[in-house]
């Protein structure tokens, strides 16, 4: 790996830490203009729909078990995300997991521009709340494999750690989007591009709003 893509991925790691930090507190409020219900197989669903500076961002009104209630903010809706192909095993892997990995190539993350980093971030933000059925789930995020310059700031984590207590989840660029099992481990295949749609479709499969 060059010192190009070396510094790629040092950007990526900083903006993960940046975008963490504002998906975490939720920075995207009541802003919004437009509002539907969605049916989905645990319930219907509020959005909210926000559109700023020709971004639109679908804000999904969701509860703990608590009761606290937040709008999280996605780039999909859930209509746009239906073709996505899904094992409906898959939640079953991580549901009961102390620990879940979501981890990719670091070389997506470079070919994709740092998308595959948001796609992480996607999941990991849904997996460290404390939402059926992720209410005793840690989520941290991990890379397939060092590279150079490596520095351990992000665990090294494949398929083959799956583990009684440990389930990983696999971003993996391929030649089409979909979910899958790879033995106890989940894939979201993608293709270029679209790390972000495969990621937000799985985490609205986990909740049952698809």
């Amino acid at each position: 790996m060059d010192k190009k893509t070396e510094k790629t991925i040092n950007v990526i790691i900083i903006s993960l830490v940046v975008l963490l930090f504002l998906l975490i507190f939720n920075v995207y409020f009541d802003k919004t203009k437009d509002h539907y219900m969605w049916e989905g197989p645990a319930g219907d669903f509020e959005f909210n729909v926000d559109s700023t500076q020709g971004i639109t961002f679908h804000l999904l009104k969701l509860e703990d078990v608590s009761g606290h209630k937040d709008n999280v903010p996605f780039e999909y809706g859930p209509k746009e995300l239906e073709y996505i192909s899904y094992d409906g095993d898959i939640t079953d892997k991580l549901v009961g997991k102390e620990l879940i990995y979501i981890t990719q190539n670091p070389e997506d993350s470079t070919i994709s521009s740092g998308r595959t980093v948001i796609a992480s971030l996607t999941v990991y933000r849904i997996l460290n709340r404390p939402v059926v059925p992720f209410v005793n789930t840690a989520a941290n995020v991990a890379i397939t494999q060092m590279y150079e310059g490596y520095d351990n700031q992000l665990a090294i984590v494949n398929c083959d750690d799956v583990s009684e207590t440990q389930g990983v989840v696999l971003l993996k660029q391929g030649f089409s989007n979909s979910m899958y099992l790879e033995g106890d481990c989940v894939v979201l295949e993608f293709v270029e591009g679209d790390s972000v749609k495969v990621a937000t479709a799985f985490v609205y499969r986990a909740l049952g709003v698809l």
